[in-house]
């Protein structure tokens, strides 16, 4: 059964992990922004269930490591300077 492209669909039968990631590839998905943002979303949502923690769970959504640091320092930073243009 193909995966119909749309974000709002939802498949008739249960779907692997992998048969989601394999349809995300060869549907060229990345192309949708909302299907991208769900899938950071639902992402997030598990990375926080399991760490409980903010930072932790955006840290791990880019993998580990000095980048992955410096990944969730950015979006605290980006977070803090749009807080500031807003008070503006």
């Amino acid at each position: 059964m193909k995966r119909p492209a749309r974000c709002e669909s939802i498949p008739t039968r249960s779907v692997s992990l992998s048969e989601t990631i394999e349809a995300f590839f060869e549907e060229k998905l990345w192309y949708k922004f909302p299907e991208c943002l769900l899938r950071l979303k639902k992402e997030l949502i598990n990375n926080f269930a399991k760490y409980k923690d903010v930072r932790q769970a955006i840290r791990t959504y880019n993998g580990s490591g000095p980048k992955a640091t410096q990944y969730v320092n950015d979006v605290f930073q980006f977070i803090h300077d749009m807080e500031v243009l807003k008070l503006s």
